[in-house]
């Protein structure tokens, strides 16, 4: 590390431009979130069953539904950052003359760069709270088309980082970022989702710069998309690049907190938003679970609360 010249402390990675000055009203509401989750389900669900004949189509839909969401996802972000600001985590980065990409560096959701002492100090914290919860940190890989070709799943959803040596390792598991890295700088990190069809070839793969570890910035997307189109060997058409987690319930739960948060000194509301949020966690993840076995069916009412 003593090689780097520079250390830039960036801020969140996500920029918004919005007034500072924002009523509840602007706010994405729970039916526009949920609307918009259940729209990329269904997407995905066709995706899923397509022979080929009207793939490039629906990636090109999906592709055109990420966008037209982005300002959904923003806004929920910035009231994020508006209510929490105290507690906001910083974009460390150091840039390299010469290289196209930064090195982005673990923040361990601080707001400023910790020492190495303190830095091993919340290492070891999340190892820990890792073996609490009985995830296995070394339940990793290296991204590889043997190794996704193993997994029997219509959808495979990894979390991944981007190492010195150009290496994706990826999980299934919910390790989170820095562990995933073991704690060390990165070149990317985000997640890779990966479509099969019914004869388990690959229809689309999505890859995001989603990662409030590191934070890193868009551009780390594109080149994880040139490493994915070799290691699959598939068309860059069916790569699509978005911001934000993809099929992901992540801006309801983030709604729920804020409701939480806004709502702190009311017990029974507290509560109540509580049991939303396990419902939403609930539903989601058995309406997933339909997509991934290619049994899902659209639902014209909304399907969270």
């Amino acid at each position: 590390m003593k090689k780097f010249t520079s250390l830039i402390f960036g801020i969140l990675a996500f920029q918004v431009l919005f007034a500072q000055e924002h009523s509840d009203s602007e706010r994405p509401s729970v039916d526009s979130l949920s609307m918009m989750l259940e729209e990329e389900l269904s997407i995905v669900s066709e995706i899923t069953n397509s022979d080929g004949e009207n793939l490039n189509f629906l990636i090109e839909k999906y592709q055109d539904l990420r966008r037209q969401n982005l300002s959904i996802y923003y806004k929920t972000i910035h009231f994020m950052d508006e209510l929490f600001s105290a507690n906001r985590s910083a974009q460390f980065a150091i840039e390299l003359p010469g290289k196209s990409t930064a090195i982005y560096l673990p923040n361990y959701r601080q707001d400023k760069f910790l020492s190495p002492d303190k830095a091993k100090e919340e290492l070891k914290k999340m190892k820990n709270k890792a073996a609490e919860k009985n995830i296995d940190i070394n339940n990793k890989f290296e991204l590889s088309l043997g190794r996704i070709n193993e997994i029997k799943k219509r959808i495979v959803w990894l979390e991944y980082v981007k190492l010195f040596d150009e290496k994706i390792v990826v999980t299934e598991t919910n390790m989170g970022h820095i562990l995933l890295a073991d704690g060390q700088p990165v070149l990317g990190a985000g997640q890779i989702m990966i479509v099969k069809n019914k004869k388990e070839q690959i229809n689309m793969v999505v890859v995001t710069n989603a990662s409030g570890s590191f934070m890193p910035n868009f551009e780390v997307t594109h080149h994880v998309r040139q490493q994915v189109k070799q290691i699959f060997n598939i068309s860059e058409e069916k790569i699509v690049t978005t911001v934000g987690e993809p099929l992901s319930s992540q801006l309801l739960k983030l709604n729920a907190k804020l409701d939480i948060e806004i709502n702190k000194q009311d017990t029974s509301s507290v509560e109540s938003i509580k049991e939303k949020k396990e419902r939403a966690d609930e539903l989601f993840s058995s309406r997933f679970h339909f997509v991934n076995t290619g049994k899902y069916k659209a639902l014209s009412c909304k399907f969270l609360f």
